[in-house]
């Protein structure tokens, strides 16, 4: 949900950021989802066996088991519910867009090849590149979360475009 941090960044202190990357984003109109699908995530926050469902709906059932448990286990030791659903509610209602304007900023999107539909690399150019105007697109050979499944490659990625503003 990198995409809507790193635009209220922007917004609020540009001349603070020398650049911005945003990895499997959720941009600043928010996550739009359906009813249905949004009751099956509010649902996983507490109920064990919905959460593993939402788990293997993030990774298109590609991965191993083991790691949906390894997701599984690491987050129910690492986040409160109240803070989950507080998380679910920003990302998926809190649209400020319209604040927005046009966003000059060097900004990187990272997609993941076998992330949900609406995180993958061509939607994700449709929506970003209507607020900036220095904007790239990377996909890597991930589903929605790079930082473990290929972090050699998401730091290489990272390394290179950083390394263009500092």
């Amino acid at each position: 949900m990198t995409g809507m941090i790193t635009q209220r960044l922007a917004i609020d202190i540009p001349q603070r950021i020398k650049s911005a990357i945003a990895i499997s984003a959720v941009s600043a109109e928010c996550f739009k989802i359906p009813e249905d699908f949004r009751k099956l995530v509010i649902d996983s926050i507490t109920d064990d066996e919905k959460a593993c469902e939402l788990l293997d709906i993030a990774f298109g059932n590609r991965l191993s088991q083991q790691w949906r448990n390894f997701k599984f286990q690491t987050s129910r030791q690492t986040r409160m519910p109240e803070a989950a659903r507080g998380y679910l509610d920003m990302f998926t209602q809190e649209d400020f867009s319209a604040e927005l304007g046009r966003i000059t900023l060097p900004f990187l999107v990272i997609c993941g090849k076998h992330d949900m539909p609406d995180k993958q690399i061509d939607v994700q150019r449709k929506r970003f590149t209507q607020w900036h105007d220095n904007i790239e697109f990377a996909e890597i050979d991930s589903d929605h979360y790079p930082m473990e499944e290929t972090p050699i490659m998401l730091q290489t990625l990272m390394h290179r475009f950083m390394s263009r503003y500092c």
